[in-house]
């Protein structure tokens, strides 16, 4: 089925979806999860709705569905969101750094590599292919914030001033020029909140060095 066409049909049945899911088939139960999700499903939504996974693989093989990540797939026409999928694929991470930056409007180039965060207990297979930070647990919702990203999906991220101070705890990874650069440019910004990052310092116990590294006092 073309996925430009799922829409109308779902919608025609969703109503006879909630009444009696035998009234479907397992492939028009995967299409209407896909339009649902807005071109995604994962293998989890698979098996909370009791939907045998050779299903998948065949609609894989005839190239009703993509496979683009282990346990996502997209619709045939779906155009995929990186960080969507791995938002999916590795639901504790935290985009984080130049990442977040660039998520957040505030620099125009896309960093080489993901930069992600996590707390120091959580590993996982591919993780090798990011640019990962690892944290304690004290700090993880400290500035988490979720955000519809440019292509309209939700995704976890940290704010400008959390993002502000992780890139000067971290500096020693990047180019202390740049890292300085980063810096003036928010301490020149409108849109900067000097007391939510004092108080995100404070919070993390490093309120000292960042004041002393942005010179504000």
């Amino acid at each position: 089925m073309d996925t430009n066409n799922e829409s109308t049909y779902f919608v025609s049945v969703k109503k006879k979806l909630k009444r009696n899911s035998r009234l479907f088939s397992n492939r028009e139960k995967i299409f209407y999860l896909i339009n649902k999700n807005k071109g995604y499903l994962t293998t989890k939504e698979i098996s909370q709705n009791k939907i045998a996974r050779d299903y998948l693989r065949w609609l894989v093989d005839y190239g009703e569905i993509r496979n683009v990540e282990r346990g996502i797939y997209i619709g045939r026409k779906t155009q995929e969101d990186i960080y969507y999928t791995y938002a999916l694929r590795f639901p504790k991470i935290i985009y984080s750094h130049l990442t977040a930056l660039y998520l957040h409007g505030f620099i125009s180039k896309e960093p080489d590599k993901l930069q992600m965060t996590c707390v120091n207990n959580v590993y996982a297979d591919g993780f090798s292919k990011f640019n990962m930070f690892y944290i304690k647990s004290s700090w993880y919702n400290i500035g988490l914030k979720e955000i519809e990203d440019k292509m309209g999906y939700t995704i976890k991220v940290y704010d400008i001033e959390r993002t502000i101070i992780d890139i000067i705890r971290s500096y020693k990874r990047f180019d202390i020029k740049y890292v300085r650069g980063i810096v003036n440019k928010y301490l020149n910004s409108e849109n900067k909140n000097i007391d939510t990052l004092l108080n995100y310092a404070q919070e993390m116990n490093i309120y000292d060095d960042i004041v002393k590294f942005m010179n504000l006092k």
